[in-house]
């Protein structure tokens, strides 16, 4: 496998779009639903081994056709996508969506890892390659664009962690795709937020890679330098949805003079333009339609890249060898991503000291609590009363600081998440996997900790047999608390939220966990909550656990209990099979893996929903079905490029 920097790994292109129009449906002023276009008729291309900038004021359409471009736009009844783009004389096809590296206007990055091991991650996650050469290739990278200096701090979470600069964030994030050497780099907005020095050192970057590195790069810019607009060599100019002007940056003053808007002197050309890109609609529409009457011309037939037109149906190829070289090239085994999935996991767990000891700490100060209280418990009817009362205890504690410490693994990286998962990075059930597998060490030990404590405080029923059967529900209960938690992370958009609906969830279930109520006394519409309720099957094999093994519990022989398993008829634990210690501990790794399953595939949902469909074949196919031409699936030979 060769080394990612190599830019003969991967053919130059020329990436092309054709008639690019996409439209929302919105409210509209009548309150009724009304079509909204974005994108109106948009066509040009991104030559090899040359940087094009799309320009334009908010709302011009500048993200929506770069997102549009990449296969990233939401496409359903609500929202449609019309238009062809081609990769050469290839049709843009879903499967070669990995060879196009997209770069989102936010940084988003794992605050606790740093510059090295986010590019690591990327990079061995995307290629499958082993340590020694993912060293090699990152060690590249990382001089490459500056980072060694802060190579191993941390990037940092706002407000939380201090980390890298702005700069160094935003080189991490385009090193992180350019690191698996795509074809075509696209990146929005990658200046927004620095200073003028890292602006201009991310652009100069940026034509290094096209002019050196063989590269297609397109990116949206809002309000460049001089210097920074004088990096790029060509320009697209968008204003409401329209092209304005697609040709050389030199070349864009002497056409804004020719429609009667020069550069005035001493002024620096893109700031003019966007000054005349925000002119009223009327007048927009005067600039496209000169445009286009331009691009009409034989003067514009010979200058304009718009009139870059799409290969013609007789030319167009549905496959390429050489692409699909390059797919092979980037097949993971689910192995591999698990195991870096796990990694990465377990460096943000234990890079987060304050959860670890405020978790360490809430387990102590509960086990601690509860000792004190309850401590030496007797065997009068007081006593059974008050064991019944700390056994339902410990099912409440253990669930609640289980599902509480597990709401707040998955919104901190939701939006890494998303966008990893918009990218197609990894299987979404992989990483909920790798979640569970970093947790687990810290979910063992908290439970571990508390049991002993509190356990041997109580005096709870003798014997090694009955302690590690209590031990072994207190874990089972433990996992399901978790599993539950990780369900409503994935489930719930943030913390708060999954904080504040949760126990909307969880008290139904308290609720007929056999201590408040005898659930014999259920209306019929309400049995099936016993089923569904871990609590209740955690709480039925700690108290059938604890008096099965105590005999003898009034030996003064005046008390209303004389025998465990009178205690345990009279709370109505005594249904045979279902009442028994390991039927309910069964119960209880079984609601877990049930919870486990629907977090997964809550979390695949929530992921899914990013992933947006690659239309250019489906509208070629639309457009030329009436056609005599047609077009075979087969891979020809790969022209030079």
């Amino acid at each position: 496998m060769s080394t990612p920097l190599d830019p003969k790994d991967h053919p130059s292109v020329d990436l092309t779009w054709s008639n690019l129009r996409y439209t929302v449906t919105v409210t509209g002023e009548d309150g009724k639903p009304a079509k909204k276009p974005l994108l109106k008729g948009v066509s040009g291309t991104a030559r090899r081994c040359r940087s094009l900038a799309v320009m334009g004021p908010s709302g011009a359409g500048k993200s929506t056709f770069l997102n549009a471009v990449a296969g990233r736009l939401a496409v359903n009844e609500q929202q449609t996508l019309e238009g062809d783009a081609y990769l050469n004389d290839v049709l843009f096809l879903a499967r070669y969506k990995p060879l196009v590296s997209f770069v989102a206007q936010d940084d988003i990055v794992m605050g606790k890892d740093t510059p090295r091991e986010a590019l690591t991650f990327s990079y061995r996650l995307r290629s499958g390659a082993p340590a020694a050469e993912a060293t090699e290739a990152v060690n590249a990278m990382l001089e490459r664009l500056s980072l060694t200096n802060c190579a191993d701090t941390l990037l940092g979470i706002p407000g939380l962690i201090k980390g890298v600069s702005g700069g160094e964030k935003k080189r991490t994030n385009i090193g992180s795709e350019l690191i698996n050497n795509p074809m075509i780099l696209l990146l929005d907005e990658p200046t927004t937020g620095l200073d003028s020095v890292n602006a201009l050192r991310v652009g100069k970057l940026l034509r290094t890679l096209t002019h050196e590195e063989q590269r297609t790069v397109i990116c949206t810019i809002h309000s460049p330098s001089s210097e920074l607009y004088d990096v790029f060599d060509d320009v697209l100019l968008l204003a409401d949805g329209h092209v304005v002007y697609h040709g050389a940056t030199s070349d864009a003053p002497k056409y804004f003079a020719a429609v009667g808007h020069p550069v005035p002197p001493r002024v620096n050309p893109s700031e003019h333009f966007m000054k005349v890109l925000q002119l009223p609609a009327e007048q927009i529409a005067e600039l496209a339609a000169a445009w286009r009457k331009y691009t009409d011309s034989a003067e514009g037939r010979g200058e304009n890249l718009s009139q870059h037109r799409a290969p013609a149906p007789a030319d167009v190829r549905l496959a390429d060898p050489e692409f699909d070289r390059l797919l092979n090239h980037q097949v993971v085994g689910a192995g591999t991503e698990l195991a870096l999935l796990t990694g990465r996991a377990w460096r943000t767990t234990m890079r987060d000291p304050a959860g670890v000891f405020g978790r360490l700490v809430q387990t102590l100060f509960f086990a601690v609590l509860l000792a004190l209280f309850y401590a030496n418990l007797d065997t009068t009817d007081n006593g059974v009363n008050d064991r019944a009362g700390v056994l339902f205890m410990q099912v409440m504690n253990l669930t609640f600081m289980n599902v509480m410490s597990a709401l707040a693994v998955f919104p901190p990286e939701r939006a890494v998440f998303l966008q990893e998962q918009s990218s197609s990075m990894y299987s979404a059930g992989l990483y909920y996997v790798a979640k569970v597998i970093a947790e687990l060490p810290l979910n063992l030990a908290y439970p571990t900790l508390y049991v002993i404590i509190t356990y041997f405080s109580w005096d709870l029923a003798p014997g090694a047999t009955a302690f590690f059967n209590h031990y072994a529900i207190a874990l089972a209960v433990s996992y399901c608390g978790n599993a539950f938690g990780l369900w409503a992370a994935a489930m719930f958009p943030s913390t708060e939220i999954a904080m504040t609906l949760t126990p909307l969830f969880l008290m139904p279930m308290m609720l007929v966990g056999g201590l408040f109520a005898n659930t014999e006394r259920l209306e019929p519409g309400w049995v099936w909550l016993n089923y569904i309720s871990f609590p209740r099957y955690a709480y039925k094999a700690f108290f059938v656990n604890e008096f099965t093994h105590m005999d003898n519990l009034c030996p003064a022989g005046n008390c209303r209990y004389t025998s465990g398993d009178e205690v345990i008829k009279v709370f109505g634990f005594d249904k045979d099979v279902v009442d028994t210690v390991w039927f309910n501990i069964v119960m209880l790794l079984v609601m877990m893996l049930v919870l486990r399953v629907l977090g997964a595939l809550g979390l695949a949902l929530q992921g899914r929903k990013t992933r947006s469909r690659l239309v250019f074949e489906e509208n070629y196919r639309k457009g030329h079905k009436n056609s005599s031409d047609t077009v075979e699936m087969e891979p020809v030979a790969a022209t030079s490029s």
